[in-house]
Parts: C-alpha cells; structure tokens; sequence
C-alpha cells in the first residue's frame, strides 16, 4: 500500500477524539472503523500516559509505524488500560475469528485482544495456560 503522509497524518484527530470519547479505536488511513472481528498488535505496543494523549504525539507515532499498514485489515489503534490508565499505541490487524486473533497474540505475547462487535479487551491469562 503506497500511501501518501498526508492520508496517514489526517487520521491523527480522529484517533484523538476517538480514544478520548471510547478510551480507544481502530481506524484505517481512509477513516474507516472496523464493525467485526478481533484486533491485535501486530507491531510493539507504546504507552504514554493519558495527560500525554495529543495530536502531536499520534502524528509522532503514525510517522514511525505507518511502514506496518500492508493491508485493508491494518488500523492503527488505541487503548485505555483500565488496570494502569495508560493509552496503548500500536498498529493492530483485524481477524474475523477468535481463535486466530488469540493464537496470534499469544504469539506475540500481547497483553489483550479487542473484541470489536462486543466492545471488550480480552485479557490473555498466561499463567493460567501453561
């Protein structure tokens, strides 16, 4: 995908008022929210504190990380974690089923994976899989 800047740092205010609004969202460089699935990090995951949360640090961050966009099912995302306050930055991809998001991300060793449809993080219990 050969993306112009511009389409990448033009979703920087709606990822602001996104998170601010839902403590988080996912949104392609055309604007567009996923409605289904499960999203994952694909990439490493920055955190920055709430008060730390502006468009000048999300254009900081979609300048460093737009090479992962390869595909229609990569977003760049955000969330709050409600167990530190911290807002979560990372290049996430959309998987239509659970059990792939969840091997993925266990891959990966990722904290949690978004499940869009029920608005929920799923926190992945390692201890308990061993």
């Amino acid at each position: 995908m050969n993306l112009e800047k511009k389409q990448f740092f033009s979703q920087a205010n709606n990822l602001l008022t996104e998170t601010k609004e839902y403590k988080g969202t996912s949104i392609n460089t055309s604007g567009e929210k996923p409605v289904d699935g499960y999203m994952v990090a694909i990439d490493t995951t920055y955190c920055i504190s709430a008060a730390e949360l502006s468009v000048k640090a999300l254009k900081k961050f979609i300048a460093k990380r737009k090479r992962y966009i390869k595909s229609d099912d990569d977003y760049f995302g955000t969330w709050a974690d409600d167990r530190t306050g911290d807002i979560h930055l990372n290049v996430s991809h959309r998987f239509p089923n659970k059990d792939e998001a969840l091997s993925f991300a266990s891959g990966k060793n990722s904290l949690a994976i978004y499940d869009i449809k029920n608005r929920e993080s799923i926190y992945i219990d390692y201890d308990n899989n061993k």
